[in-house]
């Protein structure tokens, strides 16, 4: 949608469909190194539950990926953080962290629904 209309025309519509007395939750997904930080913080907003997931190490000197640092991020995908903020109707949020050994990533069965994705794995 983002990509076939501004931000205000999305935020508008995300923002009815909230309100509809039919609808109990909606669901995205955003890359947000592939938008603007104000695309990203609009949606935020609007969201009850944001999650992101972050590689373990980062990139020296703060360098996005390109197909020179490809291996590196191949290899930092395999483990991250995953931080999750639940917001309240209240105005107040609460975060949830897992770090390192807390969030893996493992390949679906090739009989799976998604063939070969990859899927986090939360260890308990």
């Amino acid at each position: 949608m983002l990509r076939h209309a501004p931000v205000s025309s999305v935020a508008r519509f995300l923002s009815n469909l909230r309100s509809h007395d039919q609808i109990s939750s909606i669901f995205w997904l955003l890359h947000s190194d592939l938008h603007e930080a104000r695309v990203t913080a609009v949606l935020e907003y609007l969201s009850s539950i944001v999650a992101s997931l972050e590689p373990s190490h980062q990139l020296a000197n703060g360098q996005r990926g390109d197909l020179e640092n490809f291996s590196l991020i191949k290899h930092n995908s395999k483990k991250g953080k995953f931080h999750v903020r639940f917001k309240k109707r209240n105005g107040r949020s609460e975060e949830v962290h897992i770090e390192l050994s807390g969030i893996n990533f493992t390949s679906l069965p090739s009989e799976g629904a998604i063939n070969q994705g990859l899927v986090p794995k939360v260890i308990a």
